[in-house]
C-alpha cells in the first residue's frame, strides 16, 4: 500500500482519536448524533473555500498539499475535543513535538460526521454545498527534518448561512 496514504489515515486518526499524551481525556460531554444529523438533512448552498500553510524557521512556506482537511460540525462533544487539542475553540496550532492529546474511545458514529476533503496541489481545499451551521476546519502541515516530522496541526471556526462563501486561512 502506498506510504502516502497510510500516513493520511495516521493523519485522519489523530484528530479523532489522539496519539500522544499521558492520560486518556475522558471528555464530561458525550457524543449525540442527532445534533450533527442537520449534516445529511440540510444541504445548503453554501461554500467553505481555504488553505493552510506553516512558515518553516528558514522562511519557506509549507502546505497542506496532499493532506485530508475535516469539518467537523460544532456540537458540546466536538467543541470539548477541540478545547483540549488547540486550547481554544476559535482558531488554532499544536506543534506535532508538543503531541496530540489522547481521548478514551471516539464513538464510531463521530467519525461518520467527519466531511474529509484532501488539500490540493497549492494548499487550497473546497467545501460546496454546506448547511447553515457552526463546524471546525482541521488539517495538518508537515515536513521532514531528518527523521524527525515538524509542522503541526490547525483549525479554525466557520460560521456560515445564507448561501455565502467564506474564505479561510489556516496558519499559526
Amino acid at each position: 500500500m502506498n506510504k502516502h496514504y497510510i500516513f493520511m489515515g495516521l493523519v485522519a486518526s489523530l484528530f479523532l482519536t489522539g496519539c500522544v499524551g499521558t492520560q486518556p481525556i475522558a471528555t464530561s460531554n458525550k457524543f449525540n448524533p442527532v445534533l450533527t444529523q442537520f449534516l445529511y438533512e440540510n444541504h445548503g448552498k453554501s461554500t467553505i473555500k481555504g488553505s493552510a500553510y506553516l512558515r518553516k524557521d528558514d522562511g519557506k512556506i509549507v502546505t497542506c498539499k496532499g493532506l485530508e482537511v475535516g469539518m467537523i460540525p460544532v456540537t458540546p462533544y466536538s467543541s470539548e475535543r477541540i478545547e483540549h487539542i488547540y486550547s481554544s475553540t476559535e482558531h488554532g496550532y499544536r506543534a506535532f513535538s508538543k503531541g496530540i492529546p489522547q481521548f478514551n474511545k471516539t464513538p464510531d458514529k463521530y467519525e461518520q460526521y467527519v466531511v474529509k476533503r484532501v488539500c490540493d496541489r497549492q494548499g487550497h481545499f473546497t467545501y460546496e454545498n454546506v448547511g447553515d451551521g457552526e463546524y471546525f476546519i482541521t488539517t495538518s502541515v508537515q515536513w521532514q527534518n531528518g527523521n524527525e516530522k515538524e509542522g503541526g496541526i490547525l483549525m479554525q471556526k466557520v460560521k456560515i448561512s445564507n448561501r455565502e462563501t467564506k474564505k479561510i486561512v489556516l496558519t499559526e
